[in-house]
């Protein structure tokens, strides 16, 4: 979703323009460092301390500063996982493996105060620790990959073909206005109301105006085109079964909705005895115009992301139907 709305007071050819920009595809997300030197240092340190272990094992070569080189080894695989994080990255992973690593140095000097021998370590406790790091410093790289921005052309491109197709119907020199609102419904300006469900659970509705287009039209006409997302948001809540209490998540359900809004110069038309009623435009369940002096009104559902441009301006035709000319 878009940062922050868009607001539309210009001519249909720029409004058109400045939702193909929204439209656009995102760029790729920057490319992380090269990580191969750090790995290579990590890795190398790693192998170290095996071949140290190997040696061990095999030789009883178990002198003061061979014991403790090979927690070093470690401490110094974990510093070069630490020196590649990222600005705001989290480092608990590597602050544990850290803990976890002195820890076994505390415990390799203490074997070796005791004079217990080189079976006592134990080739689990290399192995244990070699696997604990290298699979932190992977969840943290893994961890840092930024997501990709969401791609908005499906929703957006049909819009700007209305656009596009309505324009010659704009009165010259009268700007479209509106705006775009991606932030998404669940944000608390579009709360609607709330209230508790019989089970306990919240439930709250919003009303999510993302899209609103008002033009003014050559017959002295007033066209105005919104797209409104209606949703419900049940939070989680606790369910008594016949042996226990389970909680149950939260979900939410969404219905999309395409609203066309004409209003006429009064001189100029009146309204039909016989309005358009319901009827299946296109990919949309239009209901019947409801027609309020010199005003019509549509909404159609919509089920997909966004309606073919070609429907809406349909649509926007079932409301002049509404009218005739005034004699």
């Amino acid at each position: 979703m878009s940062a922050a709305p868009v607001a539309l007071d210009h001519a249909p050819e720029v409004a058109a323009l400045l939702l193909a920009e929204q439209a656009a595809a995102p760029p790729p997300p920057p490319a992380s460092p090269a990580r191969g030197p750090r790995w290579r240092v990590v890795g190398g340190l790693l192998g170290t301390a095996l071949a140290f272990y190997g040696v061990d094992l095999a030789f009883s070569f178990y002198p003061a500063v061979f014991s403790a080189t090979i927690p070093a080894l470690w401490l110094g695989a974990l510093l070069a996982l630490g020196a590649g994080r990222k600005p705001g990255a989290s480092g608990l992973g590597c602050a544990t493996a850290a803990l976890a690593a002195t820890g076994f140095f505390f415990l390799g000097g203490l074997e070796f105060a005791m004079g217990l021998g080189p079976g006592s370590v134990g080739i689990w406790r290399v192995g244990l620790v070699t696997a604990l790091i290298v699979a932190l410093g992977a969840w943290r790289d893994g961890a840092e990959k930024p997501e990709p921005p969401p791609d908005l052309g499906p929703r957006i491109t049909p819009w700007v073909e209305v656009l596009r197709a309505l324009a010659a119907d704009v009165a010259p020199g009268r700007h479209v206005t509106g705006g775009l609102d991606l932030r998404g419904a669940q944000i608390p300006e579009k709360l609607a109301r709330s209230g508790k469900a019989p089970s306990g659970a919240e439930v709250s509705i919003y009303h999510d105006e993302w899209l609103r287009l008002r033009l003014p039209l050559r017959d002295g006409s007033q066209l105005r085109i919104a797209a409104i997302d209606r949703v419900k948001a049940r939070g989680e809540y606790w369910k008594q079964g016949s042996r226990r209490r389970k909680l149950k998540p939260g979900r939410s359900e969404r219905l999309g909705t395409v609203e066309v809004q004409l209003v006429v110069p009064p001189a100029l038309y009146r309204p039909r005895t016989q309005p358009p009623g319901p009827a299946a435009v296109g990919e949309l369940a239009a209901g019947a115009a409801v027609v309020e002096q010199n005003r019509a009104t549509i909404a159609a559902r919509l089920d997909g992301e966004a309606p073919a441009a070609a429907d809406v301006v349909a649509l926007a035709a079932r409301c002049f139907a509404a009218f005739e000319r005034a004699s």
